[in-house]
């Protein structure tokens, strides 16, 4: 296992390391080189993702219950940390390797607990946050005309927009979260303190780096939704990388405890 504490030699190192400049646009380089090299393991691995998630979306809509839709979609939700392995294999391995992105199923209940404190987060938001009939009575536009719906949505706008912006924000504090927990075997509170700590030193950075990853996204929803197959991956190497510039690997690594993690 890798010692986070024990990378370099004195505390004054391994802050210098953080302090790096942030170049979001060299990430999404090398995470795009990482992607051409391990495109069929990426792929195969968001692919796999994918079809769960629609899977428990359609079997969750036959129940008619959301409560369900929303517990099965947040077990799901460690599964998509598995493309970090793959880029590691791209990046240090002769062959990438689709089987690595299983390697998070050892660390599946610390990687379910990081995902937790984001739901958690989220759900406290939309206490504080104003109501409207959208979240507490989703029902009641059922019986309306699309002018009344269209109408309330506007009505709604801002919160929706508040909402999104304060997730967008939480999401990107403890983005490198689940990397700590993978690469150095740390708990919840520990790795979301690990990226808080990253985050908060390269806000400008991590800010373009996060508005390139939703441009991304959006390329990908554009193309009817097909090339979000390509975006999801590219995006997680990317993060990838910037988690390898900063934090992993300044030092020999662990081989023994890498090579049982993605065999």
């Amino acid at each position: 296992m890798l010692d986070f504490n024990n990378l370099y030699p004195n505390e004054s190192e391994r802050l210098r390391a953080l302090d790096r400049p942030f170049h979001a646009g060299a990430f999404f380089s090398q995470g795009f080189a990482l992607f051409q090299r391990a495109a069929g393991p990426l792929i195969g691995f968001t692919l796999l993702y994918m079809v769960i998630a629609i899977g428990v979306a359609l079997g969750s809509g036959l129940t008619g219950s959301t409560i369900l839709s929303s517990i099965a979609t947040f077990l799901i939700a460690p599964l998509v940390a598995g493309l970090f392995l793959i880029a590691y294999t791209a990046r240090n391995y002769s062959e990438p390797s689709f089987e690595a992105g299983f390697g998070f199923t050892k660390h599946y209940l610390p990687l379910l607990g990081v995902e937790a404190v984001h739901q958690v987060i989220a759900a406290l938001l939309l206490l504080v946050m104003p109501t409207t009939d959208i979240f507490t009575n989703p029902e009641a536009l059922e019986g309306m005309e699309p002018e009344e719906i269209l109408a309330v949505v506007s009505d709604a706008m801002p919160v929706i927009l508040g909402i999104a912006f304060l997730q967008f924000l939480i999401r990107t504090v403890f983005m490198f979260a689940p990397l700590y927990v993978l690469f150095y075997d740390m708990g919840i509170v520990r790795s979301l303190q690990a990226s808080w700590n990253l985050v908060t030193r390269h806000v400008g950075g991590v800010l373009i780096f996060m508005v390139i990853s939703i441009g991304v996204y959006i390329g990908g929803l554009l193309l009817c939704g097909i090339g979000l197959i390509l975006a999801i991956p590219i995006v997680y190497a990317a993060t990838y990388c910037a988690f390898e510039h900063y934090a992993l690997f300044p030092e020999t690594p662990d081989k023994n405890y890498l090579d049982e993690l993605i065999s």
